[in-house]
């Protein structure tokens, strides 16, 4: 991977390969714009069958590691704009298997497949800045199927069985908005009432695995032990093996990712830097 500051001013620049920034701004709710197709990604039958093959090897081997590996549906990235403003996503239909045999099994860490083939199986992830100025990190236990041991953020996959309500929407939800807040109280036991802001950064392509993502930055109104201490009553509590409380402040930051930038998944590092450009200790 790919790293580097550049500059010894008041605002230095970052540099990186782990991920492709395919948009970014600052979106609240009503500005991150779902155009949902309904439509499912379709394959060869070659495609196909390397994908059910890939799956079957990614099952087996999550069953030898004692991994939970589930096919839920997801949400597939068709096309990206911002325009006047809002960040417009043109989605359609996938599963983790199809994720999976498109983009995550890749024997040298890369996808193999035109992007076109790619399932673009979409996630949500988001920084955590505690009460007292606190990026909380998480470094990602045995039982997950991908980034085991490295540094991540709060993270997951909207669903699209689970749909807001009319009533919702006219209150001014937004879905991936409020998928993301499930999984911050699933893995943190943090309820949406203890979030002060949430922000929509921006969208990633992860660059091992071309894995789109939504990067969220979310303050919380409760201090970084709190949050730690929460993590323990967590019902994903597993998804992590241990919390990490990293200070956010420019140089603090700075220098930690420096030393630690090749611990991190792709989304986590992109969310990082993105939440540091929004606090405005580089560009």
């Amino acid at each position: 991977m790919f790293f580097q500051v550049n500059g010894n001013g008041d605002l230095p620049a970052i540099r990186t390969d782990a991920f492709d920034q395919l948009e970014e701004g600052r979106f609240l709710p009503k500005r991150l714009r779902l155009h949902i197709q309904g439509e499912r990604k379709s394959y060869t039958p070659e495609l196909k069958d390397v994908i059910e093959k890939t799956w079957s090897l990614a099952t087996q081997e999550a069953e030898e590691r004692g991994q939970e590996l589930f096919n839920g549906k997801l949400f597939s990235l068709l096309q990206h704009q911002v325009r006047q403003g809002s960040l417009n996503l043109m989605l359609g239909e996938t599963d983790y298997k199809e994720l999976v045999g498109t983009h995550l099994s890749c024997p040298d860490g890369k996808a193999s497949l035109e992007k076109t083939h790619l399932s673009n199986g979409i996630a949500v992830s988001s920084t955590l800045l505690s009460e007292d100025n606190f990026l909380i990190l998480g470094r990602r236990s045995q039982h997950v199927h991908t980034g085991c041991g490295l540094l991540h953020v709060c993270a997951g996959h909207p669903d699209p069985d689970r749909l807001l309500s009319v009533e919702k929407i006219l209150a001014g939800e937004n879905l991936f908005f409020s998928a993301m807040k499930r999984e911050i109280l699933e893995e943190f036991h943090i309820t949406e009432d203890e979030i002060s802001t949430m922000v929509c950064l921006g969208l990633i392509r992860s660059g091992d695995h071309l894995k789109p993502e939504v990067i969220f930055q979310t303050s919380l109104k409760i201090p970084g032990k709190e949050i730690v201490k929460r993590f323990d009553s967590a019902s994903h509590r597993d998804e992590h093996q241990e919390i990490l409380m990293v200070p956010s402040a420019q140089r603090e930051l700075l220098a930690y990712l420096e030393e630690h930038y090749e611990d991190f998944t792709a989304p986590g590092l992109a969310a990082v830097i993105f939440h540091g450009k929004e606090q405005g200790f580089w560009s």
